[in-house]
């Protein structure tokens, strides 16, 4: 390459570099993460990617097709899984009233009292996921609570709340077959979950809530309600050498939307959105030998790719895992937030 060539080649990827920073350093304008139907540790570490590396009992909820890598019987009895966001100490007062288990006496929410939600962002997800896993296949029983508020628009003040209980089963199965070439491998998978809901999802002004009484706060929630869901996932793996290997995958979370009591039933919980995701990921293997668990991974992917007219980066996620024996280190972005966590296999000491 000759030195003028060279010179602007260099130039073009600077300034490529410099525009990806600006999209990621420049604030999201009033934008909030968007909901995930579940949230597994590992995943979330790794900047919520999931398509292309699940292999693991989480797969059934995010790519089925992972669970063509499980050959053995293993037992999943206590997986609690929590996480909120740093504005949580603030969750009281709307949301608690949504908890039909809480004797709480209220004659509505003050516009004062409503001010030091505007700008929060009030998150909390809590989840248990007791499962048996068999060789291509694994059920488990859900048990999920997600509480979330979001307030805006000073002029006009309103509240956005969620309130989801989800309760039920979660099932499903993977298997591998060859590839279009030698040493390329397809997966596919199937997840099927049978979920009852209770809940609220829905934006209310702050003037209703401020006349509100306990009638119209137990008219919020509906339910529980019961549904269907089904999710399909492929995978793709092309291996390049004995070291190296690039996964694609997708999957497409419950499809067409999970409808609680029917969609001409009055009342129902919210339903469950899909969400279509597509990824890939490169897997470096520091030690060649089949036991052997050193590698790198890196991936990214896109997730929500059904939804329009939100900002592209709320799609975009990154990540990365480090696994050096009994421990796997992940970093990762997550819609622009840096996320981060340390995985220990003590049943592998």
């Amino acid at each position: 390459m000759n030195k003028a060539v060279w010179k602007k080649t260099r130039k073009d990827a600077e300034r490529f570099l410099a525009l990806v920073v600006f999209l990621f350093l420049t604030p999201l304008s009033h934008a909030t993460e968007l909901p995930e139907f579940y949230r597994g540790v590992r995943a979330q570490a790794m900047g919520g990617t999931a398509v292309s590396v699940a292999d693991d009992n989480d797969a059934v909820f995010y790519n089925p097709a992972g669970l063509a890598y499980q050959k053995d019987l293993q037992f999943h009895i206590f997986n609690p899984k929590t996480d909120g966001s740093n504005d949580l100490r603030l969750f009281y007062d709307p949301l608690v009233l949504l908890d039909p288990k809480k004797k709480v006496d209220t004659s509505g929410l003050s516009l004062a009292t409503s001010q030091k939600y505007f700008d929060k962002n009030i998150y909390f997800n809590g989840t248990v996921f007791p499962s048996i896993l068999f060789p291509n296949f694994t059920i488990g029983y859900l048990y999920s609570l997600n509480v979330y508020a979001n307030a805006q628009n000073l002029a006009l003040p309103s509240i956005r709340l969620r309130y989801l209980l989800d309760k039920g089963v979660v099932s499903g199965f993977g298997f591998e077959t060859r590839g279009i070439k030698k040493l390329h491998y397809m997966r596919w998978g199937l997840g099927v979950k049978y979920i009852s809901r209770t809940g609220y999802d829905g934006t209310i002004p702050v003037t209703r809530l401020a006349t509100a009484d306990m009638a119209y706060i137990k008219s919020l929630r509906a339910g529980p309600a019961s549904g269907f869901g089904f999710t399909f996932g492929i995978q793709y793996e092309l291996t390049l050498d004995r070291r190296n290997s690039i996964i694609l995958g997708s999957a497409w979370q419950d499809i067409g939307d999970v409808q609680f009591g029917g969609r001409l039933t009055q009342g129902t919980p919210p339903p469950i959105y899909n969400n279509l995701a597509a990824g890939g990921s490169f897997v470096h293997k520091f030690n060649i030998s089949p036991k052997a668990k050193n590698n790198i991974r890196l991936t990214g992917e896109m997730r929500h790719l059904m939804q329009s007219g939100i900002d592209p980066r709320l799609k975009m996620h990154f990540g990365t895992e480090l696994q050096v024996g009994w421990f796997a280190f992940q970093m990762g972005l997550n819609q622009t937030s840096i996320t981060g966590g340390l995985n220990i296999d003590f049943l592998s000491m």
